[in-house]
C-alpha cells in the first residue's frame, strides 16, 4: 500500500500553541554609559556614566552623547532599578515590562480533523485469492485499526464504498450503471460523520464484499465534496479532507478520466484537501494525490 504526501495517522498530528504578543518590542542591551552603536560612547570632559539608583545616567560637565555610526544608536542605560532604551524601545532591567507595555496571552487550539473515506470496493480489490490477500485484506486491516485507535482522538471521520453495490453483483445492466455513475449515490456515506475511535467502521467494512462492476471514482468524488462542505457548515471549526483509497484508473461512468477527476479535486484543494492511498497501479493515482493539494 502505498500513500502520497501524510499517512491517514499523521493527518491527526497538530500541536497547542500559547502565543504572547508584546507592544514592547525587543530588548537592547547595555550597561553603564555607553550607547549600543560604534562612535556612542559618553564624551566630554569629566563625563560620569554612574547613576544614583532609580536615576537615569546623565554626561558630566561639559559632556554630550557621541553620534551614532553607521548601524549605530546612541543610549544611556540606567542605574539600579532605573530603565533603559535603545531605538525608542523601552524596558525594565529586571525583565519585567513596564505599565504602557501591553501584553496578550492567546491559547492555541487544534482543529478536528472531519474525513470522508472513500473505499474501492470494485471487483479488482477483492478477486480471491490473489487480489483479495494482497488488496483488501491488508488495506481494509490497516482502516480498522486506524478507525479504532485510541490516538485517533480529535478526529472525525465517515465511510464511503464505491461503486454503490447493486445486486446481483457485478451488475452491468444500464440502470445499475445509472445509478452508479450518479454522484448524489455518494453524498450520503455508510457511515456519517463519526468521532474516532469507533468500531462501527469495522462492522461497516466486514458487512461488504469487493465484487462491484466499475471503479466510479469522479462521481464518487463530487459526491464526497458536496458531502464534506455540508460539514463544514455543521462544524465550522473543522478542517475537511478526502481521503481516497482506490487500486488503479476509473472506468464506465462518461468523463471519468484521470484528468476531469485531476480538475475536481483542484477546483476545491484549498478547502478540501485529497490524500490518495494507491494500491496496485498508482500511475494515475499519483496525478490525483498531486492535484489534491
Amino acid at each position: 500500500m502505498q500513500s502520497r504526501k501524510n499517512s491517514i495517522v499523521r493527518l491527526g498530528v497538530g500541536v497547542s500553541l500559547l502565543a504572547v504578543l508584546s507592544a514592547c518590542g525587543s530588548s537592547s542591551s547595555g550597561a553603564g554609559g555607553r550607547g549600543s552603536g560604534t562612535g556612542g560612547t559618553i564624551s566630554g570632559t569629566g563625563a560620569s556614566a554612574g547613576s544614583a539608583q532609580g536615576g537615569a545616567s546623565n554626561a558630566g560637565v561639559g559632556g554630550s552623547s557621541g553620534a551614532p555610526q553607521s548601524g549605530g544608536s546612541s543610549g544611556a542605560a540606567s542605574g539600579i532599578g532605573g530603565s533603559q532604551s535603545s531605538g525608542g524601545m523601552t524596558f525594565n532591567l529586571d525583565g519585567s515590562a513596564p505599565p504602557s507595555c501591553a501584553a496578550q496571552k492567546a491559547p492555541g487550539s487544534i482543529r478536528p480533523l472531519a474525513l470522508d473515506v472513500l473505499l474501492d470496493q470494485s471487483g479488482s480489490m477483492g478477486v480471491k485469492p490473489h487480489d483479495y490477500d494482497t488488496k483488501w485484506a491488508p488495506v481494509t486491516a490497516a482502516l480498522k485499526s486506524f478507525f479504532s485507535d485510541p490516538s485517533s482522538a480529535n478526529i472525525y471521520s465517515a465511510l464511503t464504498f464505491f461503486p454503490v453495490s447493486i445486486p446481483p453483483e457485478p451488475n452491468q445492466s444500464t440502470a445499475a450503471v445509472t445509478a452508479k455513475c450518479d454522484f448524489n449515490s455518494y453524498v450520503t456515506p455508510w457511515v456519517p460523520m463519526t468521532a474516532l475511535p469507533s468500531g462501527i467502521f469495522a462492522t461497516a467494512i466486514d458487512m461488504q464484499t469487493p465484487n462491484c462492476y466499475s471503479t466510479t471514482t469522479l462521481p464518487t468524488v463530487q459526491g464526497a465534496i458536496v458531502y464534506l462542505q455540508g460539514v463544514a457548515q455543521q462544524m465550522p471549526n473543522s478542517k475537511q479532507a478526502i481521503v481516497l483509497v482506490t487500486d488503479g484508473d476509473p472506468t464506465i461512468c462518461p468523463g471519468n478520466t484521470i484528468a476531469a477527476i485531476s480538475a475536481e479535486l483542484q477546483s476545491v484543494k484549498d478547502q478540501i484537501p485529497t490524500y490518495v492511498i494507491g494500491v496496485g497501479n498508482v500511475n494515475g493515482l499519483n496525478t490525483l494525490a498531486a492535484s489534491g493539494g
